[in-house]
């Protein structure tokens, strides 16, 4: 028989601090949750991307996708078009999936396309033939078509498209089914690679009133 999470002892104690009225709403929200370790995130990250790489046209330079500050290209301007993988301070989640391409390059992936460079430079002498937009979580889609304009910015990068050098494919780990719709009009449907659906309160299994609650709940 399988425990729910909201019985194991340390949740138990947590429920605590809820209001009895507001206690069951509380479990029911718990037990909807799906938890990854980062284990798993970068075991499975690691593999779909071995994977994919054999199918698409190489060399492949893979980027994790990021904020870039509006109006302004991912890459430096110029011909070398230099390429800051990370920015200074604190970084996010990119932070995490620089870690995971390295992982990729450590476990084979440059025998099957996978640049290590990012900078225009590198890719040009490499002719980069497949830029692939790397994310963790994709709520909206938005972030992932932020960066990807971000990149065609740059006009190396807007020749390399105009003239059919380069292909643009995302590889999420998690998405809502709004965010892959939307990416999948902005890519295509082949070209929208998603490990696993993110669970939503949409599709929660919830009764209406049970949704609305968790909701208030939230708020």
């Amino acid at each position: 028989m399988t425990t729910s999470r909201s019985e194991h002892p340390c949740v138990a104690a947590w429920l605590e601090n809820f209001s009895l009225s507001r206690r069951d709403t509380a479990r029911l929200l718990i037990d909807a949750l799906e938890l990854v370790s980062e284990t798993d995130l970068r075991r499975e990250l690691i593999a779909a991307t071995l994977d994919l790489l054999p199918r698409l046209a190489g060399p492949v330079a893979a980027f994790p996708a990021r904020e870039v500050p509006p109006h302004e290209s991912a890459h430096a301007e110029g011909r070398t078009g230099g390429y800051q993988l990370l920015e200074p301070g604190l970084p996010g989640s990119e932070a995490v999936l620089a870690n995971i391409l390295t992982g990729v390059l450590r476990e084979g992936g440059a025998t099957v396309g996978l640049l290590d460079g990012h900078d225009l430079e590198s890719l040009r002498a490499h002719k980069v033939r497949t830029v692939l937009l790397i994310d963790d979580f994709s709520g909206s889609g938005n972030q992932l078509i932020k960066f990807h304009k971000a990149l065609r910015r740059h006009k190396t990068i807007r020749s390399w498209v105009s003239y059919h050098l380069i292909d643009f494919h995302v590889l999420a780990y998690a998405t809502t089914d709004k965010a892959a719709k939307l990416l999948r009009r902005r890519f295509g449907d082949e070209k929208v690679h998603i490990i696993r659906a993110c669970p939503t309160f949409e599709g929660a299994g919830w009764t209406p009133e049970q949704r609305a609650e968790v909701e208030t709940l939230c708020r």
